[in-house]
Formats: structure tokens, sequence, C-alpha cells
């Protein structure tokens, strides 16, 4: 069973409310530069969730199968791959619990079933080709256990040797990182669980994708009473170069709908449309 994608809107609605307050001016300080303002929403600690998908039902993967897909992203497209600042995968898994070497029992040395993060590559022409706009995707699209396009693939955590006890990993992945160091539009993520040789057996109990990135605060956010939002203020402030920073979103420059909106709010500010 695959849970629905959702969006961390707790973090995006507080970063609304933060761009606001940092680009109007109070009666103890002025508006903050854009500049300082972009790098206090970049940090880290404003990330937000932008997509996550899960598994919550017993999965074996036994050596036989050497390998399935338990889970993959839809489509990166320019915004995403522009945002995106990492991966969280999340396992509960076991092996099969017991083996011929007593030695290695409950450690990870000589495991034979384990996870792979990986990226499949698609071109942006087939991608649009099977499901039209490219930035209409949404999650749920299929999990086939065949990927002949994959172009990164990487181990990142086995099971303990002979363990019978479903255990729990969170394995972070920062953008940069194998395998994410050179993600494409068209680029899908990858949750592949993994066994090898008779008698090792992958047991999936549960398993997640999480995608977290910076927050360009283009969707329905709203500022003081007169309720502008950001497609607003990207319109009534367009500037001749927006062409070229739009071009820049695929090689992970920060999107220009945030440097906007921060001109449009010190215009309003000075208009005393905020308080």
């Amino acid at each position: 069973m695959s849970a629905p994608p959702s969006i961390s809107t707790l973090t995006r609605d507080s970063n609304r409310e933060l761009l606001s307050v940092l680009s109007s001016p109070s009666s103890h300080r002025p508006a903050l530069a854009p500049e300082l303002i972009l790098q206090i929403l970049s940090d880290p600690s404003r990330w937000i969730m932008t997509w996550n998908d899960n598994i919550i039902e017993p999965t074996p993967v036994p050596y036989t199968e050497d390998s399935r897909i338990l889970l993959r992203t839809p489509p990166l497209t320019a915004r995403s791959v522009s945002l995106l600042r990492k991966v969280v995968f999340t396992m509960r898994s076991h092996d099969q619990g017991w083996s011929s070497y007593p030695t290695n029992h409950g450690t990870y040395e000589n495991t034979w079933t384990w996870f792979d993060a990986a990226v499949e590559t698609k071109s942006v022409e087939a991608v649009q080709e099977a499901h039209g706009d490219i930035d209409s995707l949404v999650a749920g699209m299929p999990k086939p256990l065949d990927s002949p396009n994959v172009r990164r693939r990487h181990r990142i955590q086995s099971n303990r040797h002979a363990v019978k006890e479903a255990e729990n990993y969170r394995i972070t992945i920062d953008r940069g990182q194998e395998p994410l160091d050179d993600l494409k539009v068209g680029d899908q993520i990858m949750l592949i669980a993994c066994a090898r040789y008779p008698g090792w057996v992958n047991t999936i109990e549960a398993a997640g994708i999480e995608i977290w990135g910076e927050d360009d605060l283009n969707e329905r956010a709203h500022f003081g009473e007169g309720a502008h939002n950001i497609q607003n203020a990207r319109m009534e402030t367009r500037e001749p170069d927006h062409v070229m920073e739009d071009k820049r979103w695929v090689d992970g420059s920060r999107p220009w709908g945030v440097r906007n909106a921060i001109r449009f709010l010190a215009r309003k500010s000075k208009k005393s449309d905020f308080e």
C-alpha cells in the first residue's frame, strides 16, 4: 500500500510569515536586505518536504530475485531539480534470521541483504510524450521491476547478519553526494531492495522516500490584508533578467520567485500596505 504524497505546509506557512516580517520595516529595525533574507530562507532549517511515498506491507525479496525496485519518484522537473537539497530513505527490515556463519551473527560483516539508492534517466522528450506536460506530473507512477536506464546506483544500508527482528534505518543523502551528484530533468530517484546467494532473503516491513528542498514560496502565499500571492508579486515586479534566471533553474541556482517576492514586499511596505 502506498501513501499519497504530502507537503510540509506548516514549514511553508512559517516561511511565508518570516518573509513578510523580514521584508517589512518596523519601529525597531529597517527591512532586511534581500540578499540576507535569501540566506535565511536557504538555511536547512527552512527546507520543506516536497514529495514522499512509502510502503507499509511485508515485502520479501529472495536471492532468486536479486533486486526489486520498492519505490521511485516521479520524473524530476526543472523546478524540482533546482530546489532539491536532500533525499531521505527509510527502511524497516531484516534478513532471513539464520546463516552458517555464527561468528558474523548480529554484525554487518558478510551480510548479503541490503538497499541501493539509484537514479534512472529518461529523456525529457520521452517523459513528455508519455505523460504530457512534465510540470504536471504527480506521484503514484508505476514501479516496474526492470529499469534499463539506471545511470547511478549506490549501496546505502545493509541488514545485520542473521537477525530475525526488523530494525529501523533512516539514511539521508545530500545533494551532490552519490548517487545524487548529477541530477537532470527527467531523472527518477529509486529505492531498491537486494539479496544475493542461496538462502538470503531481504524482508522489508516498511520503506519510504522523502524529498526535501528549498521553498520558492510560489504556492498560495498570502501577505497582509491585501492577500497578495507570490504569483502576483512575480508579475508586478518582472524585470528584463528574469528569463536568464529562469534558465538557471536546472543548474541548481536560487529560483526567481523568492527574489521578486522580496522586492514586491519591500515596495508594498514603502506604501504602508503592511505593518
